[in-house]
């Protein structure tokens, strides 16, 4: 059975992730108003996949960047559906299985959630990229939350050695350190 379609249209979506407090950050003390946004981290998932995948072209890894960038872009599109599922809800199965659903339902495009699959797959070099990239992504808004004083450092621990294990999944270890300095 199929979810029902709570956001219809693909502008009622987009404006849902735009909404969507991350809930990662709301259970370490971040208000809601402070905490990231789905699509905020979307999008900062999908400009680091952008850079993760030009550094490894530039060592000689064969990737596509902008293969990589949309597949960051949509990667977290199905929870403008089912929210934002927490690993701590220990649902990972519940949680793929409704955003298989709701994506298969979704006012997306082909290409859309054919770059979502890629993702949930994990098969490609692009999609390897675009889960470091989106663990980076989170490592980056853990810094900034725990300089402003919350208690996220098992978070900082967590994403940066799991961005380093996609990226050398990859084979773009060193694109990864490469990034990770530029990042400061």
């Amino acid at each position: 059975m199929a979810p029902r379609q709570i956001h219809e249209n693909l502008a009622s979506a987009l404006r849902a992730l735009w909404s969507l407090a991350r809930t990662g950050w709301m259970l370490r003390g971040v208000p809601p108003s402070a905490a990231e946004t789905v699509a905020q981290h979307s999008h900062l998932s999908a400009m680091l996949a952008l850079e993760l995948a030009a550094e490894a072209v530039e060592r000689g890894v064969e990737v596509d960047p902008l293969r990589a960038a949309a597949i960051a872009v949509v990667h977290d599109a199905a929870e403008a559906w089912v929210g934002d599922i927490p690993k701590p809800a220990g649902l990972d199965e519940a949680k793929e299985a409704a955003e298989d659903a709701a994506i298969a339902s979704a006012p997306l495009s082909a290409l859309a959630k054919s770059l979502h699959r890629e993702y949930q797959e994990g098969a490609t070099r692009e999609a390897l990229i675009a889960r470091a990239a989106e663990l980076l992504a989170t490592h980056v808004a853990a810094r900034w939350y725990k300089s402003l004083g919350y208690p996220v450092d098992d978070i900082l621990e967590n994403t940066l050695a799991a961005a380093r294990e996609a990226a050398g999944r990859a084979g773009a270890s060193e694109a990864l350190e490469a990034v990770l300095e530029r990042l400061g």
